[in-house]
């Protein structure tokens, strides 16, 4: 058994050194980059949202307001006629506006709340956005000398057998000068 799983991690190791080597650190700054992106405009379209939301809850509390002051008005209106069944009615849609106004009321406070978190998030992630593109064009820059180099035909790092002649030729003089050096200090 221990074979097998010795066997199994050469193999996720070869794979996973494959892999490293097919990725492209350029490739794979701009699609985070990309990413980044994507994720920073959701995050405005969602404040957006949030920010019409409130606008509307703001737009239904000052109707309520107004309809409070109306409902005061007809109030005042059955309290002179002596209507108490028409009062009873009056006063229960003027309770049923006031907890609606209070749970809307409460509503944009969250609102409120929710939209200042998403600013500072949306400012957070704004930020962390310009500072990769800087870091991306710095690496860009970085790797276009590299790139010019390989491409003008500048990789002359590729040692022939002639080059590996000479160089042991050379290795063998200097150790046999060393040698006899060696040798006729020692008579």
């Amino acid at each position: 058994m221990a074979l097998i799983t010795r066997i199994s991690r050469l193999f996720k190791a070869d794979m996973h050194a494959v892999l490293d080597q097919l990725e492209e650190p350029d490739i794979l700054l701009q699609q985070a980059i990309r990413e980044m992106e994507e994720e920073v405009l959701q995050l405005g379209r969602q404040l957006k949202a949030k920010e019409m939301e409130e606008a509307s809850i703001n737009s239904r509390i000052s109707d309520l307001k107004a309809s409070l002051t109306s409902l005061d008005g007809e109030l005042d209106l059955c309290f002179a006629a002596e209507n108490e069944v028409l009062t009873r009615t009056i006063l229960r849609r003027k309770l049923e506006t006031e907890r609606l106004l209070k749970h809307l009321i409460s509503q944009q406070q969250q609102a409120i709340l929710e939209i200042a978190e998403g600013r500072a998030v949306l400012e957070s992630q704004q930020q962390r956005l310009e500072s990769m593109q800087q870091k991306a064009e710095v690496f860009t820059t970085l790797q276009e000398p590299v790139d010019k180099f390989i491409a003008t035909g500048g990789n002359d790092f590729n040692v022939s057998e002639a080059d590996i002649d000479i160089a042991l030729l050379k290795a063998r003089e200097r150790w046999s000068k060393a040698r006899k050096s060696v040798l006729d200090k020692g008579e």
